[in-house]
């Protein structure tokens, strides 16, 4: 699950009966709506409340005030390799004066958020492969932000939310195409594009019945996603 929390620091000051140090404010944050349509699956909570904040020597807030929203998704399989924009709309309580900002989130691709109830196998049942590839794609950490503890997977107690990662993501090179990172991994062309739903939308359809499809090219630095077998054949 993906966790964003929201903040806007502008805030408006309501009422007032002295200008005197260390009287107390009623303080109206500004709110912050959902601009547009949310993205599938994500649900957003804001935070409505009036805020209390003293006022130092020096005639400043001691604290500052801020309107509050805290969003939460989880993207869903075959949105991997796509960027989905969140926009939000902050509105300031006296001027109603507004502005929408909005946040782009890249689904990262090869990485799956476990369920409750989720084993190795289970997982590895979707994604058509073994759990020992799985078990051994998740021996260390991969991003910078994990924790070495976590490593390698329990399997025998995993929870819900766990990150697991699918196996490595390729990053092309020049010249490279599906069938050659197909065949240099040894897997197929057809499974690459199971796991790299962004690139098979690209597949265009052939100019007749008789022909095969028109496979996207690469750029150079793309990132493919690739699930390896787990006992490949002797070439």
């Amino acid at each position: 699950m993906k966790t964003m929390t929201l903040y806007a620091i502008t805030a408006a000051l309501n009422v007032t009966q002295t200008s005197n140090p260390g009287t107390v404010f009623v303080v109206s944050s500004v709110a912050i709506k959902v601009s547009g349509k949310l993205v599938e699956g994500a649900i957003a909570v804001p935070t409505f409340q009036a805020r209390y904040s003293a006022m130092d020597a020096s005639n400043k807030f001691d604290s500052p005030q801020y309107g509050k929203m805290t969003v939460d998704w989880t993207p869903r399989q075959g949105q991997e390799g796509y960027t989905y924009n969140f926009c939000f709309n902050v509105t300031h309580p006296v001027t109603h004066f507004s502005n929408i900002r909005c946040l782009g989130v890249k689904v990262v691709r090869c990485q799956y958020c476990t369920l409750q109830a989720d084993t190795l196998l289970k997982v590895a049942t979707k994604f058509h492969t073994n759990w020992l590839q799985l078990w051994s794609a998740n021996s260390e950490p991969v991003f910078p932000i994990d924790s070495p503890s976590q490593f390698p997977l329990d399997i025998s107690n995993l929870q819900p939310q766990t990150r697991i990662t699918l196996g490595p993501t390729y990053v092309t090179k020049v010249f490279d195409d599906l069938p050659g990172i197909a065949a240099r991994f040894q897997t197929t062309v057809d499974r690459l594009l199971e796991v790299n739903p962004d690139i098979n939308a690209k597949v265009q359809a052939p100019m007749d019945r008789a022909g095969a499809p028109i496979l996207p090219s690469l750029s150079i630095g793309q990132e493919v996603c690739v699930i390896p077998p787990i006992c490949p054949q002797p070439p």
